[in-house]
């Protein structure tokens, strides 16, 4: 979607530490190098401070991860360069896999067992798949290595899933927490116009084959473009919807995080036609509300009230 000038509503980082799932990051790099930190907030002055020296700057997604407390970076990404907490780049930070133009271009998780190594998976740009096959990756980063401020173990990374010309990506990823407490279920949607949802369980051990659940969407197929998002109790995600051009709406589904099948699609909004689609999701702490932004034309913000019993 590199032609997409984009305007989002969204969580851009969420820290995944040992010690407690979902906690928010107090620190978000995001857009054209901007950065706003959470930690300056005090009672005199309740608003986050702003600034624009961060070294990513990206159209669509971003990733990084703080530490356990979520008041200090230890890195963020693109999906193809990789920074430290001090805004230089890994010496082998650069050539991933994804793409600062695709949805969710990265997201990071921690390595189950282990406080010093996290997982990067990368998802590339569905309209430039064609030619390079890219699909779905992950990289490993030892925050051991570079004097403390960690590196890519692995720069080639390792193939999740390989997309082809005739069967691109769409730009979707999620992670939830595992219901053994420990793992977690990295969640995609690899295929634009096949209604198939894969969840890989990440353990201390590695990633397991998928857990593949066909799950229809009314028709509407998951299109390419639009978030893909878990909620807080690890048992509701909400797919967003972009079709270039076409009409299509947002989804949720039930996720039972015990054996990683989603089932019971929900259509949870009205039919929209692009630019104004539904492209920006998250839900709120409580997981009782959903929202969702609009693409381009409007930008607008939706509150969806889940707890209202009309699907």
């Amino acid at each position: 979607m590199r032609k997409l000038k984009l305007f989002l509503l969204t969580t851009f980082a969420i820290l995944f530490a040992e010690t407690g799932y979902s906690q928010t990051s107090m620190i978000w790099h995001f857009g054209s190098n901007a950065k706003l930190d959470f930690t300056t907030i005090t009672a005199s002055s309740p608003n986050p401070t702003a600034t624009t020296n961060s070294s990513l700057s990206t159209n669509e997604g971003s990733s990084g991860m703080t530490n356990a407390t979520g008041l200090e970076d230890l890195f963020y990404t693109d999906g193809s360069k990789v920074w430290d907490k001090n805004g230089n780049q890994m010496p082998n930070g650069f050539g991933l896999k994804g793409d600062a133009s695709s949805s969710s271009s990265a997201i990071v998780v921690p390595k189950p067992g282990s406080s010093t190594r996290f997982y990067i998976f990368t998802v590339d740009n569905s309209l430039e798949d064609q030619d390079a096959g890219l699909g779905y990756w992950y990289y490993e980063v030892d925050m051991t290595l570079n004097n403390g401020l960690g590196d890519v173990v692995k720069r080639a990374g390792t193939k999740l899933y390989d997309n082809n010309s005739n069967n691109f990506p769409t730009e979707k990823i999620t992670v939830a927490k595992h219901a053994n407490g420990t793992d977690y279920w990295i969640i995609i949607a690899p295929k634009r116009w096949l209604p198939d949802i894969h969840a890989y369980q990440l353990s201390s051990t590695g990633i397991s084959a998928p857990t593949i659940s066909t799950v229809s969407l009314g028709g509407y197929g998951h299109q390419t473009h639009g978030y893909l998002k878990v909620n807080t109790k690890s048992n509701k995600i909400a797919s967003g919807c972009l079709k270039l051009p076409g009409t299509c709406a947002l989804f949720l589904y039930d996720f039972d995080n015990s054996t990683g099948f989603l089932s019971n699609p929900q259509r949870v909004s009205q039919t929209r036609n692009y630019p104004s689609a539904y492209y920006g999701v998250e839900f709120s702490p409580n997981s009782d509300v959903l929202y969702t932004t609009t693409l381009l034309s409007n930008a607008d913000l939706y509150k969806i009230n889940l707890t209202a019993g009309n699907s």
